[in-house]
């Protein structure tokens, strides 16, 4: 399994300036079956202190073999209230089965998620 990012995809920025509490992060995923069967796919959020909101666990449900998908993720986490990085990774997993037992394979990104106060720049 192949995990393709954008340049940059691994370094993500947030502003603290008009942030709400809890801080939210939406971005969206290109996920690719190669395989010649069905595979279930799931986002897990591997950064300290930030949990994926939607889709519910993660779980982006079936993509069928040879189909392309994007899927939007949501990641939240408290607002820390002062400038801080977090790093941590974003795993995509592929299972076999509906009830994402079955691991079939894994890729992971190393992620930077830096969370600032733009009006002290």
């Amino acid at each position: 399994m192949e995990f393709e990012f954008y340049l940059d995809a691994d370094k993500i920025v947030i502003d603290l300036e008009f942030a709400p509490d809890p801080l939210e992060y939406t971005f969206r995923v290109k996920v690719q079956n190669n395989r010649d069967s069905d595979l279930y796919f799931k986002f897990v959020c591997n950064v300290p202190n930030w949990t994926v909101e939607s889709p519910t666990n993660g779980e982006l449900g079936v993509i069928s073999a040879g189909a392309v998908v994007d899927k939007t993720i949501k990641i939240t986490r408290s607002n820390p209230g002062s400038e801080l990085t977090e790093t941590g990774t974003f795993v995509l997993e592929a299972y076999s089965d509906s009830g994402y037992t079955n691991l079939v394979d894994s890729a992971e990104l190393d992620v930077t998620i830096d969370i600032v106060d733009g009006k002290t720049w």
